[in-house]
């Protein structure tokens, strides 16, 4: 009995990831000149005026860059509300670090029910 149910906890897990890389995919396959040395995994960001929190912390993202443009994103499996604020909160200071240009904003998620993906539009975030 138990090794169905982990099999097959398993075998949707595995599905549900397959998702997810397809979501980043889809989207980084749509960037003209992306290039893999040009995608940068968990860079910090350091907020010196405390714009999104307290003045010296550092914050984690994840960005692809290539000539057209720049792309952060955020892969989370279920993201709730306060997750989405996080990350639109985050991509705001990336985007004044880099002298207030803009990022597209990008989060990765096997949870894209018709209502996250409202919140996350009105936040200015693909859901992918």
């Amino acid at each position: 009995w138990v090794g169905v149910v982990v099999g097959g906890f398993q075998v949707k897990a595995g599905r549900n990831l397959e998702d997810a890389v397809a979501g980043t995919l889809s989207v980084a396959l749509k960037m003209k000149d992306l290039r893999p040395e040009t995608i940068r995994l968990r860079q910090k960001v350091v907020d010196d005026a405390g714009l999104i929190g307290p003045a010296g912390r550092s914050y984690e993202y994840d960005i692809f860059a290539t000539n057209g443009g720049t792309c952060v994103f955020e892969v989370k499996a279920t993201p709730d509300h306060e997750d989405v604020d996080r990350f639109a909160d985050k991509c705001e200071l990336v985007s004044k670090k880099a002298g207030g240009a803009g990022v597209r904003r990008v989060m990765v998620s096997l949870a894209k029910t018709p209502e996250l993906r409202e919140y996350c539009r009105g936040r200015g975030i693909e859901l992918a």
